[in-house]
């Protein structure tokens, strides 16, 4: 039995219900205006939620009068008025519904209820707590008016000497749990920006559901008895309320990578099309193959390579790929996207294009597998590369050793994927001259999907090791400062950690810096002085790193993985000063995300890439916030990558 009504059958919880609904539609304008919705969209939310507060009352009173049907035989519709406060529950199903369904159709807001479909539900969830904690603290006072036979007094019992007796109402206990509810949605609301990764109405419902459903065996009242074994109507509709949010929650999983499968599937078709019709434009013909490799990035072990350590990288899906046509004639012809114009190659001078701006890396491989003995085929050569130029994730070695694997297609060989990678890394040493290791091209031939590459420089052994992050990715962020290895300070490195090394087999026997360990380090760490003897400890404490964030990744500790990521970059910075400033801003802005675990710069330095493990229900918000600091920092925007580790080379007939 309800509260009494205090005039024309409306009670005190019909009255703080409504007061409810119209702070409800207040904070609901409000917010709407803060996520830019427009004034069709505003008025839509406004008039929906009117009809969906109509619909939720006289839904809940239908509900009541059919369980009364299944309990009693007859559509019974008295007493069915406390049953309104699941009106509130309903009031945010008619809200985005009706928004989404009607209200862009009726109201003039076009297609931007459904785009704005998660926002509209979002507000919903926040809200409808408030209404219905309001409704349940009317219910409480109009208790305390017209005594404890009312149901506002139904609640926590305990026995004492004068007999048993409430200890908490049980309407003030929901009340308070609705205001606790509502209020961590509309934290978790403002702090994503409205812009949540998990739907918050689904969240609402379960919880409130679990709530509802366990706060009946508290009331230890005989209201409980029903045609349904062990559920009261409340706990029925409970069970309800759980299983939609379940399967709201299961459907929204399924759409998102459903919807997210079919762009990527839609970005790489469009790409691939107008590819193809650009090899046609610049060559007469239609391209017949397409020979790809792949971008990389290093989890940990930055410059190292050079010194003999070992490193830990792997692909990614940014690739070069290579559209390609056999010919006739004595000719290697490339075109470039975004490039205008040909370049030329003729096989018989492959020696003579060290000087070429755009083609010496092709050239460069050409010749030294001509040297080797295979026979260069002519051919049209179009290059779609993904990997952003002077980002750090090696596009010169996915270049060259796409060119490796078109070229030894063509000529009909069989091929080494590691002699692949050692005959690319000696174009760009000898031919580009740029002094890089075998990391590079290693990872590009050997990539492996959903593995990192354990690669030991010195001897070439490698292992794979399954890159599992569980519920965490990397997010790969462009600082957008172009850096070139050529005329960087690159190359000083290396000979500043040669000069170490010599120093340092006066008094060890070692064959690389990377053979010596902390300890040893610590001992003979007096031979050297200033920049030499930071570069070389480095370099000796980052191999260490990379055994140790390989032991973590297989033990599944992520975060000390984190954590020595962010020691990496620390030593980068400070010892090896390969960072700058960009790189060094994007770093510490993202290691201040709550949901990143460590974050450091890849690649050469002097610009390029960081990669940052951050929780995958974060990264669209991890991405917003580090973006926005970051311009407002540097002055310009930074770029950040959807990646996947993916295989390093594939062919493919067109």
């Amino acid at each position: 039995m309800y509260p009494y009504p205090i005039f024309a059958n409306v009670s005190l919880y019909e009255i703080c219900l409504t007061l409810g609904l119209l702070l409800v539609f207040f904070m609901a304008d409000r917010m709407a205006v803060k996520r830019g919705f427009s004034i069709a969209l505003q008025r839509t939310l406004i008039i929906s939620a009117m009809l969906a507060m109509t619909l939720g009352f006289f839904g809940a009173v239908l509900f009541q009068a059919f369980y009364n049907f299944l309990d009693t035989g007859a559509f019974a519709l008295n007493e069915t008025t406390g049953m309104t406060f699941y009106g509130g529950l309903l009031f945010g199903t008619g809200l985005f519904l009706t928004s989404w369904f009607v209200g862009g159709k009726l109201l003039g807001a076009g297609n931007e209820p459904k785009r704005r479909f998660n926002d509209i539900a979002n507000i919903a969830a926040c809200l409808i707590p408030l209404a219905h904690g309001l409704g349940r603290i009317g219910c409480f006072f109009a208790g305390c008016c017209h005594g404890a036979e009312t149901d506002a007094w139904y609640g926590v019992k305990m026995y004492t000497e004068e007999g048993w007796r409430t200890v908490v109402p049980v309407q003030l206990f929901e009340a308070a749990f609705l205001f606790v509810l509502a209020a961590v949605l509309l934290v978790w609301y403002y702090k994503r920006k409205g812009e949540t990764q998990i739907p918050l109405l689904p969240v609402y419902c379960i919880g409130y559901g679990i709530w509802r459903y366990f706060i009946e065996y508290a009331r230890a009242d005989d209201r409980g008895q029903t045609i349904v074994p062990f559920w009261s109507p409340s706990q029925l509709i409970a069970v309800l309320l759980i299983a939609v949010g379940i399967a709201y929650l299961g459907i929204w999983f399924y759409l998102r990578n459903k919807d997210k499968q079919e762009n990527e599937k839609g970005e790489n078709v469009m790409e691939r099309m107008e590819a193809m019709v650009c090899f046609k434009t610049a060559f007469g013909a239609e391209a017949e193959d397409l020979f790809t490799a792949a971008g990389r990035i290093n989890v940990i072990g930055e410059h190292v390579d050079y010194c003999g350590g070992k490193v830990f990288p792997a692909a990614l899906n940014l690739r070069c790929n290579i559209y390609a046509k056999k010919t006739e004639g004595n000719v290697i012809r490339m075109a470039f996207r975004g490039i205008d114009g040909i370049v030329e190659l003729n096989i018989d001078q492959l020696d003579s294009y060290k000087d070429l701006k755009i083609g010496n890396y092709q050239a460069g491989v050409s010749y030294f597998l001509q040297q080797k003995g295979v026979k260069i085929t002519p051919c049209d050569l179009y290059y779609d590369c993904t990997v952003p130029f002077g980002s750090g994730l090696s596009s010169s070695a996915a270049i060259e050793v796409a060119t490796a694997v078109a070229i030894c297609e063509y000529a009909g060989i069989a091929y080494d994927k590691v002699e692949l990678a050692l005959i690319s890394q000696k174009a760009e040493n000898q031919y580009a001259g740029v002094n890089c290791g075998i990391m590079d091209q290693f990872a590009s031939a050997m990539g492996k999907k959903d593995h990192a590459v354990l690669l030991d420089c010195s001897t070439l052994d490698y292992e794979y090791v399954p890159l599992q992050l569980g519920d965490y990715c990397l997010v790969v962020a462009n600082c957008n400062k172009p850096h070139n290895l050529v005329e960087s300070k690159y190359n000083v490195r290396r000979q500043e950690v040669e000069t170490a090394l010599k120093a340092i087999q006066t008094v060890l026997d070692v064959n690389c810096l990377a053979d010596v360990t902390p300890k040893q380090f610590n001992e003979v760490k007096y031979l050297l002085s200033g920049v030499v003897s930071k570069r070389a400890e480095h370099v000796v404490m980052e191999c260490d790193r990379v055994n140790q964030a390989v032991a973590a990744l297989k033990a599944g500790n992520l975060v000390e993985l984190g954590r020595l990521l962010n020691e990496s970059h620390y030593s980068l910075r400070d010892l090896y000063e390969v960072t700058g400033k960009e790189l060094d801003t994007l770093s510490a802005l993202a290691r201040k995300e709550a949901d990143c675990l460590g974050s450091r710069m890849i690649g050469a330095g002097f610009g390029g890439c960081t990669i940052s493990i951050v929780k995958k229900t974060a990264v669209e918000g991890f991405i917003r916030h580090v973006g926005k600091a970051y311009q407002d920092t540097i002055g310009y925007k930074a770029s950040f990558y959807e990646t996947s580790i993916e295989d390093g080379i594939t062919v493919e007939k067109l």
